[in-house]
């Protein structure tokens, strides 16, 4: 299992390399990947690389029409738009005969799959004939319970024994996979979970020593905590603590909505697209992660993104993803009562926020599309 670090000058060999040797695949439709294959293009141009790389997508994508602007970089294929449409086999042999062509015209030598998809372990075998290398990032090595594509994780997990290489985000996915035998330890590269950048305008800039905007942001399951969350925030509550309670995501909430209803909480129960993101953020001043379960979390990458502090509960991969003291705070158990405790230092001093913020700042190189693109791109290719 091998940690990566980012040279500052970018690697010469690939001004050798021919055509467009390296592709990126992302073929799902929503959630936080679509951000992250439109922030990848945009960093692969940036560094120079965008007439060297192709990025497919679905033209499902929920952002499909935001990719328009890297013109050739992209690869649009046709997938499913329903999940009745899931199982179709013409579709299946069609995409596995569109990719062979796009292979060889672009003398593509490596491929990433960024998220397996459904139908990745029928497509992903045309690699090996075309003689390309093939590497797939693994987000999570077991499914959370509640989410109702959990049943196709083994499924998916497939793609992991066809790949020459697996990335994980975190140390704990690896360990997972590894503990498992689903992947042995030397084809493993731990990477990190970039920022992603819904808004262009970093760090909430907001000092006002009114309440603090405490947010829950996600699809609701009950791995995430929603629980433990208002309890944290009842605590607060009844000691005192000035605070305003956001909740935002799909998902079952039950007997759960009348505790929130006597926070006064903001509630918004449904899918919330791309564009609503960045506003949502921008009216926060902490995002709380209080999982009782987990492998990383998008929203933490989505809060470091807009400058915003984290108080998360130490389980999984949370812990790899926040530098305490510094871009949020690790609360001491999964309790209610240590979540209350660390989401009260930002209530009660203001200038531990603003520090925190400043950290945010201070150490986003580390965490930037850009770094992920390079040492990814790095990881693919080597070899070929």
């Amino acid at each position: 299992m091998k940690a990566h670090s980012w040279p500052t000058v970018a690697s010469p060999t690939h001004q050798r390399r021919p055509k467009r040797p390296l592709m990126l695949a992302y073929w799902g439709r929503y959630g936080a990947l679509p951000q992250l294959a439109l922030e990848l293009g945009d960093a692969c141009v940036r560094l120079g690389y965008g007439s060297r790389t192709t990025i497919s997508i679905s033209t499902s994508n929920e952002l499909f029409h935001g990719y328009e602007h890297l013109g050739e970089v992209i690869f649009p294929v046709k997938t499913y738009s329903s999940p009745f449409a899931t199982l179709s086999l013409a579709a299946v042999l069609r995409l596995r005969r569109n990719l062979v062509e796009r292979l060889e015209a672009d003398g593509t030598r490596a491929f990433v799959t960024l998220m397996p998809h459904v139908w990745s372990p029928l497509v992903i075998p045309v690699l090996r004939q075309a003689g390309v290398r093939h590497t797939v990032i693994i987000h999570d090595a077991d499914p959370h319970v509640g989410d109702r594509t959990a049943w196709v994780n083994r499924w998916l997990l497939r793609e992991v024994k066809m790949a020459d290489q697996v990335v994980t985000l975190t140390a704990s996915v690896a360990e997972r996979l590894i503990r498992s035998n689903v992947v042995p330890e030397k084809k493993i590269s731990v990477l990190f979970h970039p920022d992603l950048t819904y808004s262009r305008n970093f760090g909430n800039a907001n000092s006002n020593p009114g309440p603090l905007r405490v947010l829950f942001f996600g699809r609701i399951l009950p791995y995430k905590g929603l629980s433990q969350f208002i309890g944290a925030m009842e605590i607060l509550k009844r000691a005192g603590v000035s605070i305003n309670v956001g909740v935002f995501g799909a998902g079952e909430i039950g007997q759960e909505r009348a505790r929130l209803d006597a926070l006064a909480a903001e509630v918004v129960n449904k899918w919330i697209p791309p564009a609503d993101i960045a506003g949502i953020l921008g009216r926060h001043d902490v995002v709380v992660i209080s999982h009782t379960k987990a492998s990383q979390s998008g929203v933490i990458a989505a809060a470091h993104g807009a400058g915003l502090p984290v108080v998360a509960t130490p389980v999984g991969g949370l812990t790899a993803q926040i530098i305490p003291e510094v871009t949020g705070l690790i609360a001491a158990d999964i309790s209610a009562e240590a979540v209350a405790a660390a989401v009260r230092r930002f209530a009660e001093d203001r200038n531990f926020l603003r520090r925190i913020r400043q950290g945010i700042m201070d150490t986003k190189k580390e965490r930037s599309m850009d770094r992920f693109f390079y040492e990814l791109s790095e990881i693919a290719q080597k070899g070929n």
